[in-house]
């Protein structure tokens, strides 16, 4: 008698039922009881995973490791691996300064190695961050690090968008991650219940994987893309030159999350590269590797503990010769070996949606810098994307912002007032009280997104190019001077006798950079010479410009500027 699968599956399951309302009976390896009367699945050696890392700070009893220190808000950290300066470093580190950012700590900034680990640029600089990580007594467990590439990140919006950025982020990917995973018993409390996987790391994302073979667990084992199917219109994820396919590999250049875990991903790096010969291939390799041998490790996971009838559907479909029952879409061409020991589990995921981070590599296409006040401009960039795409509107995170010019021109007027500071008349003046929406910001037109960052790798002429697009580019100089400023006035004194600002780096300092060696270093001592590059208004060497500044004391002497 002939039957079509459709009522074989249908027959199957209810198979499955009545089979598991029957005490004690053995199935392909598999036990099913009943408990007051609903079916309960067990398994002569049960699979558990019990997460390695904490949540986010200041929920569940994952923080119970933490360090405890005085400080009631975590610090946030800016850190640069940077070897040396050049004009793209002084880049980075403006527009980090314009828009508030802590002070960076630079990582083997011109820094000679005498040992092997600093043969390999790639060693040194998964070594150096770790060492900086681990060894550093001002950073806290608990802190939020942001880890970035030296020579090719552009900051356009401020800090407090990051981080709520990265808390949404991390709590939407619970969200997923519990749906998919489901929970497990707690490590401490028996009785209680928490997710088996949660996520705290966060990479920014790229659409195509490299430079891992294609057979790599970090190419095959990973999760799809958050973002609609359709984001790049039909062909989406169907290019196989990556320029119409949604993100979804690792890349390394950019990461945050609490230090603790951030700590925990460089060590298994540090590992790969001096133990494993890893250090040749790159630092781009080493994590997304890590990340594809997480991913896999969940996968393992989840077809351990997946539903009673999803692991008997199977067995049977393959006892009747019926085929594979098609599995979660994630590819595993090879099995992968886990070394018993070895940590698989760090809490990474990636920013699909672009929230923070803008990777350039095949995506340079998808940005443009609209002013979203124009109506008219919006309106012919809407139209260049796939019908049913969403709209391109300024989300309230930036809306609400206040414009970045009064605040510096407020602490420009408050310095002149309190130093008798004349400034040079050269400085470009700041324009009127222009709101987010009237500034050009880069856009994601596909997503869309306004990222908190650009991200450049070897995208050259957008790297070249679009430096004077960025909203502060004509009036860096003076923003850079009223940053500086704002260490010194009367703000920076409330803000330090309430016990440092929210959500900052404890040693403090304005317009300079910490290295990894404790040395703090002025604008002017990493970045002199590249003025023009940097800022382009032809305005001169950093303090040295035409009509240079005159300062003068209570008496009213010249004491600096001038002749």
């Amino acid at each position: 008698m002939c039957v079509s699968a459709s009522v074989m599956q249908q027959w199957l399951k209810c198979l499955i039922f009545q089979i598991a309302l029957q005490k004690g009976t053995f199935i392909g390896g598999y036990r099913f009881l009943t408990v007051g009367g609903s079916p309960l699945f067990t398994s002569g050696t049960p699979y558990q995973y019990f997460p390695e890392h904490p949540t986010i700070p200041g929920g569940g009893d994952g923080n119970a490791g933490f360090k405890s220190v005085n400080k009631t808000v975590p610090s946030f950290h800016l850190i640069i691996p940077a070897s040396g300066t050049n004009p793209n470093l002084c880049k980075t580190l403006l527009s980090a300064f314009i828009l508030n950012y802590p002070p960076p700590t630079l990582i083997n900034f011109n820094r000679t190695f005498e040992n092997n680990w600093g043969k390999s640029t790639h060693t040194s600089k998964i070594r150096g961050v770790w060492n900086y990580l681990a060894k550093e007594g001002h950073i806290a467990d608990e802190d939020l690090v942001l880890i970035i590439d030296g020579y090719g990140v552009w900051f356009q919006l401020p800090p407090e968008v990051m981080i709520d950025r990265y808390y949404r982020a991390v709590r939407d990917a619970n969200k997923r991650l519990e749906g998919r995973y489901g929970m497990t018993a707690s490590k401490r409390w028996r009785s209680k219940r928490t997710a088996r996987f949660t996520e705290t790391v966060v990479y920014a994302a790229d659409k195509l994987c490299w430079p891992n073979s294609k057979d790599d667990p970090a190419c095959q084992s990973i999760p799809e893309s958050t973002l609609p199917e359709n984001a790049w219109g039909p062909e989406t994820d169907k290019d196989p030159e990556g320029w119409l396919n949604r993100p979804r590999f690792l890349n390394s250049g950019v990461v945050i999350g609490p230090a603790a875990a951030v700590k925990a991903v460089y060590s298994t790096a540090v590992m790969k590269v001096e133990n494993q010969g890893r250090g040749m291939v790159g630092d781009q390799f080493v994590f997304s590797e890590i990340f594809g041998e997480q991913e896999y490790q969940r996968e393992v996971a989840r077809q351990a503990n997946r539903r009673v009838s999803d692991r008997l559907q199977k067995w049977l479909f393959y006892k009747l010769g019926l085929g594979k029952v098609s599995e979660n879409g994630i590819i595993k061409i090879n099995d992968m070996l886990a070394v018993e020991g070895l940590r698989y589990e760090f809490g990474i995921g990636l920013d699909y949606e672009v929230a923070m981070f803008q990777t350039m590599a095949h995506s340079h296409d998808d940005i443009r810098f609209p002013i979203y006040n124009n109506t008219a401009g919006l309106s012919a960039l809407q139209a260049e994307l796939p019908i049913g795409s969403q709209r391109l509107t300024l989300p309230e995170d930036i809306s609400s912002l206040r414009s970045p010019f009064p605040r510096a021109r407020e602490t420009l007027q408050t310095n002149i007032t309190h130093t008798t500071t004349t400034l040079a008349p050269a400085l470009s003046p700041l324009p009127p009280n222009i709101s987010w929406s009237g500034l050009p910001l880069g856009t994601n037109l596909h997503v869309p997104s306004i990222p908190a960052l650009l991200h450049f790798h070897d995208e050259k002429p957008p790297l070249n190019d679009w430096w004077p697009y960025m909203w502060y580019h004509g009036h860096a100089r003076t923003l850079l001077q009223s940053h500086i400023l704002s260490s010194q006035g009367p703000a920076a004194a409330q803000a330090a006798g309430a016990g440092g600002q929210t959500w900052w780096d404890l040693r403090g300092g304005k317009g300079g950079a910490w290295t990894d060696r404790g040395l703090w270093m002025g604008w002017g001592e990493v970045c002199a010479g590249f003025e023009e590059e940097v800022f382009g208004d032809g305005r001169g060497r950093w303090g040295g410009e035409e009509g240079e500044r005159r300062v003068y004391n209570s008496w009213g002497k010249l004491v600096a500027g001038g002749d």
